[in-house]
This record gives C-alpha cells, sequence and structure tokens, in this order.
C-alpha cells in the first residue's frame, strides 16, 4: 500500500504466523506534515514502522517470527535518509534520492527511518560508514556527532569485535528527549543541547545509544527479562567512552556526582536487583542506567578492563544476530574472572546488595 502523509493502511490479504511474508512499504512525495520542525522552520519527520502503524503488522506471535520487511523511500534531494538499519540501497537522479532498506530474515522488534532537511556530514570508523544529522543551527553539529560517533565506534570494535553492522546513522533530533534508543543501525541521540566533543553529558548519550549496536541489537536482549543487563553493558560503554576522551578526574567526578547519587535513589526506591528491573520498576531509569553502570565499574574494579572486555567479546562472538539471556552473560564474565565473579553477580546483578559509598571503588 502506498501512503502520503499520514495514511490509513491495511493489510491486502490475511497473513499468518506458519509462513514468510514480504511487505513493501512505498512513500513518495515531499514531507510538507512532518512530525516536527527545527527553530528554522525545516522539516524532520521519523517513519516508525512496526510502532506508529503497528496494526498494520499486528499478528499473533509476530515478535517471535522471522519475518523481512522492505522499506522504500523517494524524497526530494533536500531530504536526507537518517536510518540504516538492514541492507541500505542509496540511488539518486536529479530530481530526488531514492532509499530502500531490506531487513533480511532477521527477527527485530522496531524498524525506524528518519528523514530531515537539514545539516549532515558523512565518515569512516574502519570497515563502518557513519552518517551524522542535526538540524540547522544546533549546537550539536553534524561534524562534532561525526566525530565522537566514529571515535566511540572505533574503540568499541578494538575492545569487543566489529561493528554488526556496516551503515550507522547518528541523528540528532529537534524536541526529542536527549537519550533516546538506538535501532537497526540507526542511533537516535536527542536534541542534545552542547558540543559531544567537549560535553561529558553529551558525550555519554551518543557513546551509550552507539553502544546499543553491540548490546540490544548486535546481540539481542529481551527487555522483558534482562532490561537491567542490557542497560547496565550500555551504561557501562558511555562511562568508558568518558575516561578515555576526558579523562579519569572526569569520570570520577561523574561517578560521584551523577551515578552513584542517582543509583542511591533507586536503590532506596526499587528494592529489587538488576535482573528484576523491568520499564514499571519505580525509578527504573535510575536503577538500571545508573546502578547498572555503577555495577560494572565495581566489577571492572575486580577483574580489570581487559578482563571485562574478554569477556563481551566472547559474548558477541556467541551471541552475534542471537538472543543473549542474562545466564549467558553470567556465564561469560564468570568465565574470565571465576567463582569470585559469580558471586558479585549474586550480590549486585541479581541480589539487592547495595553499592559501596566510596568513588574510588569503581573502575580502573
Amino acid at each position: 500500500t502506498t501512503a502520503h502523509g499520514e495514511g490509513v493502511w491495511s493489510a491486502p490479504a490475511t497473513l499468518s504466523t506458519d509462513q514468510a511474508h514480504r511487505v513493501a512499504i512505498a512513500y513518495e512525495g515531499r514531507l510538507d506534515e512532518a512530525f516536527m520542525r527545527d527553530e528554522g522552520g525545516h522539516a524532520w519527520y521519523e517513519l516508525q514502522i512496526l510502532t506508529r502503524w503497528r496494526p498494520v503488522f499486528a499478528i499473533r506471535g509476530l515478535f517471535d517470527h522471522r519475518s523481512t520487511s522492505r522499506v522504500t523511500l523517494t524524497l526530494p534531494p533536500t531530504f536526507a535518509a537518517a536510518s540504516s538499519f538492514g541492507l541500505v540501497e542509496d540511488a539518486r537522479t536529479a530530481a530526488s534520492a531514492r532509499y530502500v532498506w531490506d531487513t533480511g530474515e532477521t527477527q527485530c522488534l522496531d524498524f525506524s527511518v528518519a528523514v530531515a532537511e537539514a545539516l549532515q556530514a558523512e565518515g569512516d570508523a574502519g570497515s563502518v560508514r557513519l552518517r551524522a544529522l542535526s538540524e540547522y543551527g544546533a549546537p550539536c553539529s553534524p561534524a562534532a556527532l561525526l566525530e565522537v560517533g566514529c571515535d566511540t565506534v572505533r574503540r568499541y570494535a578494538d575492545a569487543w569485535g566489529p561493528c554488526p553492522y556496516p551503515h550507522l546513522t547518528v541523528a540528532c533530533l529537534p524536541h526529542s528527549a536527549a537519550g533516546n534508543c538506538g535501532r537497526e543501525g540507526l542511533v537516535l541521540a536527542g536534541d542534545l543541547k552542547a558540543d559531544p566533543r567537549t560535553d561529558v553529558y553529551a558525550t555519554a548519550v551518543a557513546a551509550h545509544e552507539l553502544s546499543h549496536m553491540w548490546w540490544g541489537l548486535g546481540v539481542r536482549f529481551n527487555e522483558q527479562r534482562s532490561l537491567g543487563y542490557l542497560e547496565a553493558l550500555a551504561s557501562y560503554s558511555a562511562e568508558r567512552m568518558i575516561r578515555d576522551r576526558f579523562g579519569e578526574e572526569a569520570s570520577r567526578e561523574r561517578r560521584a556526582g551523577v551515578l552513584l547519587p542517582n543509583a542511591r535513589k533507586a536503590e532506596a526506591a526499587a528494592g529489587v536487583s538488576l535482573l528484576a528491573c523491568r520499564q514499571d520498576t519505580p525509578e527504573s531509569w535510575r536503577l538500571r542506567e545508573a546502578k547498572g553502570g555503577c555495577v560494572m565499574l565495581l566489577l571492572e574494579r575486580l577483574i580489570g578492563r581487559e578482563q571485562i572486555d574478554a569477556a563481551l567479546a566472547r559474548l558477541l562472538a556467541e551471541f552475534r544476530g542471537k538472543q543473549a539471556e542474562p545466564a549467558d552473560v553470567r556465564r561469560a564474565f564468570v568465565g574470565v574472572g571465576g567463582n569470585q565473579v559469580d558471586r558479585f553477580f549474586d550480590d549486585y546483578f541479581d541480589g539487592t546488595v547495595s553499592l559501596p559509598p566510596e568513588p574510588q571503588r569503581y573502575g580502573e
């Protein structure tokens, strides 16, 4: 079905879960009615393929079923496409740009394509082609996003193994939440108010969301069972980038001023473990991100950064493109750290032991 604007969609036939289906989605024409515009009036539009228009695909068991989909957009050349999930083709003519995304045989829960009249920059991070997109006049420029994004991707790949996606787009959408979700090759870094090359908070947001290309998408997690584990890995990844880019003092200040105070609030309100954390858990984001990040830094202090990387590289090698459970994450770390790590998981990941108050107990 071809949609114009926010047209009504319908499935041409009954879809079932016992066979493969291919759904083609085409969008053509200028996006005059954008979801949002920046202060200069430039249009931004996001197509959330399995969320905003979920009824088109609402078949029982879809999220447990291997399916394929293809999204085709034909847009005026003034627009840039800010997603590269799956396999992407980009064909340009004098009058338009045509983008095709093909997810292949993957279990992907949420696809999103953002397109915009915006500034952009492109470059390489090793074998990964990276595009950065931000609004005109924003404090977070495409050049800044690109520099930090390429540095982050290289460091993560060196530590754990290659990025699972050959193309990544980091988009800084106006009026969006500062920390947004990473999707298949698309990182929504939100409406950042500062330059990530010089601002610790902006760097943390971009690095956190980029890490989901490894933890959450490259290695998949069921968020109903593994949310605390997933966000602990992403939060730890961001803290690593802060230490690497800004130094140990900046990292220590962030632990003392941001992570530990938020973790304390989570411990007081939630009363549950990281393993039991859900979206609706009291102080959920503080529990999974602040306490989760502290727990990983505490583990790094126990076994060392090299052992952390060895465990994560093992996890990536075994579960790239597959779903990992909390027990798999634990097994990877116990494999490099032994019984002391087993006891650590009992206390801090799967239990509710309070964090040590001293900032020097965390990280290298």
